[in-house]
């Protein structure tokens, strides 16, 4: 009953068996994936700042971002070489060490421990679970969605299914931490990310269409300048990625710098920065079902227009907010509170179409051979672009405010609309991308 139920919400019903059963699969395991990384995620970088300032915070980070972006790739070709579920096991055993670690972590060199075997697992991870469910999506999948419709229908319901998860999640998080200590979450954690591991390691499998590479040194550094050759001669491509980069650039920013100090400016706490994101994720629960609907009828020319409305809309937005509403109070703000909650909702619905079409853009534009590697460059080259960017922000933020700053993002934000409007228009120039 369940299993119909799922498979209905989702819109997939009309899809091979096989091909619901991956599904069903997939939401199944991003479920676990969701709950095993959200519930400190509110106060993970607040705890670091508390211990160690946000000076050696960003400092950190700067080291994480290198180590990542050092291994991002050849883990990623790694993954085309031995296959997904190998490269995803020692990911999650490396997560689990890194809160077993931070769990222990006092002093500057054991926090630095921490960045850099959570680096490493990020770098493995990077790509490896949509690699996996997108190849055996494709041939699974045979005549029966052509177009991608169905596929980006279901990928708008399952962020929806995600966000519910990721709200509850942020509670129980934010009351054990206070209840406790925040200590205890990540114990919780490095448990439950090392039981997830052995989880994938018997539940991510290939269907028999899909061929296994030759094990040997040689194939991996073929598949390995091959990932690069793929991107570097395919114009389109290499010109989405571009644009992709500087959005992801925006993001970084956001989210390394102003997101949680905004949260605990205006709640003044963990529960209450916990209980707000909740609200904020269980609104989302039907902005992605909103978000879907609209994907499923939009052609992928309006990708420039659903990026550069929102991003103008939500950093625009939040300069009038932080203008007139402060971040540095750090105490229970309601109607910065409730402001915040209409740009961080509302506009979501345009992000969460733009997210779908460019996933459904990469699924036929990239390779199957080639998946892994390229899903693991593109975060590589995000994180060597936005290593010094990151930091620029920083002093954007310290000398010129957040108002400056969040000015920078608009206009960036506008920046890599433009760009995503050639790859558009070359793809466009082919029957089979018109919808």
């Amino acid at each position: 009953m369940v299993y119909y139920l799922l498979m209905h919400f989702l819109g997939t019903k009309e899809l091979p068996k096989r091909s619901q059963s991956l599904v069903q699969k997939f939401v199944i395991l991003i479920f676990l994936i969701d709950i095993a990384f959200s519930i400190s995620s509110t106060f993970y970088v607040l705890f670091v700042i508390d211990a160690m300032g946000y000076e050696k915070l960003g400092i950190l980070i700067g080291v994480g971002f290198f180590v990542q972006a050092l291994l991002d790739y050849p883990s990623g070709t790694l993954g085309d070489w031995i296959g997904q579920k190998w490269i995803l096991f020692f990911a999650y055993l490396g997560f689990g060490l890194s809160y077993a670690l931070l769990f222990f972590a006092q002093t500057y060199n054991d926090f630095l421990l921490v960045y850099i075997v959570s680096a490493i697992a990020a770098s493995q991870q990077s790509g490896a679970f949509g690699t996996w469910f997108e190849n055996n999506y494709k041939v699974s999948v045979e005549d029966k969605d052509p177009e991608r419709e169905t596929f980006k229908f279901f990928t708008g319901r399952q962020t929806s299914l995600g966000n519910l998860t990721v709200g509850f999640s942020f509670v129980i998080g934010g009351l054990i931490a206070t209840l406790y200590f925040r200590e205890v979450v990540f114990a919780i954690q490095a448990i439950f990310l090392t039981i997830l591991a052995f989880i994938l390691l018997f539940s991510v499998k290939n269907f028999p269409e899909i061929p296994k590479p030759e094990i040997s040194v040689r194939n991996y550094f073929y598949l390995f300048f091959e990932g690069i050759w793929v991107v570097l001669t395919n114009k389109v491509l290499l010109i989405f990625i571009i644009g992709f980069i500087l959005t992801q650039t925006m993001w970084m920013i956001w989210a390394s710098l102003i997101l949680f100090p905004l949260y605990i400016g205006y709640t003044g706490s963990d529960i209450g920065a916990s209980l707000f994101r909740a609200g904020i994720f269980s609104i989302g629960i039907i902005i992605p079902i909103i978000g879907a609907n609209i994907a499923k009828k939009s052609s992928i020319k309006r990708l420039p227009f659903f990026r550069a409305i929102h991003s103008t809309i939500f950093f625009v937005g939040f300069m009038i907010i932080t203008y007139f509403y402060p971040i540095d109070k750090n105490e229970f703000q309601i109607i910065p509170l409730f402001l915040s909650s209409i740009i961080l909702t509302i506009p979501w619905i345009l992000l969460q179409v733009a997210v779908i079409i460019e996933s459904r853009i990469f699924l036929d534009l990239i390779p199957d051979r080639n998946r892994n590697s390229v899903y693991s460059l593109i975060p590589t080259l995000v994180l060597l672009f936005n290593t010094p960017t990151v930091m620029i922000g920083g002093i954007l933020l310290e000398d010129f405010g957040i108002n400056a700053t969040l000015f920078v993002l608009v206009v960036i934000g506008l920046i890599s609309s433009l760009i995503f409007t050639l790859p558009i228009y070359l793809l466009q120039k082919d029957e089979k991308w018109t919808h």
